[in-house]
C-alpha cells in the first residue's frame, strides 16, 4: 500500500461581479486572498468609496462603489460580505490549496495575498 501526506492551506478567496461582465450572474476570481475572513473583508472595506460614483467609459456608464484606480474598481460589492456566498456565488469563499501551489501563485503574482 503507498500513502502520501498533503501540505495544505485554508485560504479565503474574493469572487465579485466584474460589471462590465455580460452577465450580472459571472463571477471572477479576484486574485486577492488571505489565511482569514476578516482580513479579506477588512481590504474590501479599504478599496471602497465614501459613496457610489459615475463614470462613463466608452460611451457606457457605470455606478462604481470602488474607489477610483482601485484594484477591485470595476467590480460590483456584493451584498452581504461577512456571511456565505450570495446565490450567484459571489462575496468570500474558502478552499484548501495545496501549500507549495499556494506559494508559487503567490511568488509569480498571480494571487496577491491581503
Amino acid at each position: 500500500m503507498e500513502t502520501r501526506t498533503v501540505d495544505q492551506t485554508k485560504i479565503f478567496k474574493l469572487v465579485l461581479n466584474d460589471m462590465r461582465a455580460d452577465k450580472a450572474s459571472e463571477g471572477t476570481l479576484t486574485p486577492h486572498i488571505s489565511y482569514d475572513k476578516s482580513s479579506l473583508c477588512e481590504y474590501v472595506g479599504l478599496e471602497m468609496a465614501d459613496d457610489f460614483w459615475q463614470d462613463e467609459v466608452d460611451g457606457v456608464s457605470y455606478n462604481k462603489r470602488f474607489k477610483r484606480g482601485s484594484p477591485l474598481e470595476y467590480y460590483n460589492h456584493p451584498v452581504e460580505l461577512m456571511g456565505s456566498e450570495n446565490s450567484f456565488g459571489h462575496g468570500v469563499s474558502s478552499e484548501w490549496i495545496d501549500s507549495a501551489q499556494l506559494d508559487h501563485l503567490i511568488k509569480t503574482n498571480r494571487l496577491k495575498l491581503v
